[in-house]
């Protein structure tokens, strides 16, 4: 096997790992979808979680406030992890992300990941605990689904004392949809992670996810 046929598997077979559901002529995305589980997903795919694991949340709490793990096709892979430290009843954004597309790299446990962890505002990780929350408790499986590639997965969970742990995901959700603008709550949480002392984002951070619980709070 030449290098040209090898070159077009391994493309072809990246496609097809991230192949995700996208919706042709149907709502905007306005519900976050329930985790695929173990036996429900791709084989291939259950090799690539554990290095995701092991590389992006490692030494992370299995109880997160608030946490979204970003999976593009392929682009860098990160996490935003939002914890508790219940010593001091303080609470810190965690970053972590790799310097490079783990799923294409045949040798990941080199992979470099560089972590920033910076304190947050108390009531601010509550407000994304409760958004969080919020938006997973109203996954719904979505119908009429193709088959798309090369867009990013997002995978939201928290954690409340009497409910557990939750979790569902969105793909590259449509601009003007709830789950877009979670998105971009996400986004700044990852900005807010790389900015100097005394950022104006978390008042922005506030605002946007006052606003967007309003708009989930509310069913379409």
């Amino acid at each position: 096997m030449n290098w040209l046929v090898q070159t077009f598997l391994f493309v072809l077979l990246s496609l097809v790992a991230f192949a995700q559901p996208v919706i042709i002529n149907a709502p905007a995305d306005d519900h976050l979808e329930p985790e695929a589980g173990y036996f429900a997903d791709f084989n291939f795919r259950h090799e690539y979680y554990p290095h995701i694991r092991n590389l992006l949340l490692k030494n992370l709490s299995q109880n997160p406030v608030a946490r979204v793990l970003v999976l593009p096709t392929f682009a860098p892979e990160y996490v935003i992890s939002i914890e508790k430290d219940k010593r001091w009843d303080t609470y810190f954004l965690i970053c972590a992300e790799a310097r490079e597309n783990i799923f294409q790299q045949p040798a990941k446990e080199g992979i470099e990941v560089v972590v920033r962890r910076i304190q947050l505002p108390k009531d601010l990780a509550l407000q994304l605990n409760k958004l969080f929350m919020t938006a997973i408790g109203q996954v719904s499986y979505r119908r009429n689904q193709a088959w798309g590639v090369d867009g990013t997965t997002f995978h939201f969970t928290a954690y409340n004392v009497g409910e557990g742990v939750r979790s569902g995901c969105t793909w590259s959700p449509q601009r003007g949809s709830r789950m877009h603008d979670l998105v971009q709550v996400t986004q700044l949480l990852q900005k807010m992670a790389t900015a100097k002392e005394n950022s104006p984002i978390a008042q922005e951070l506030a605002v946007r996810c006052e606003n967007l619980m309003k708009r989930i709070s509310v069913t379409p």
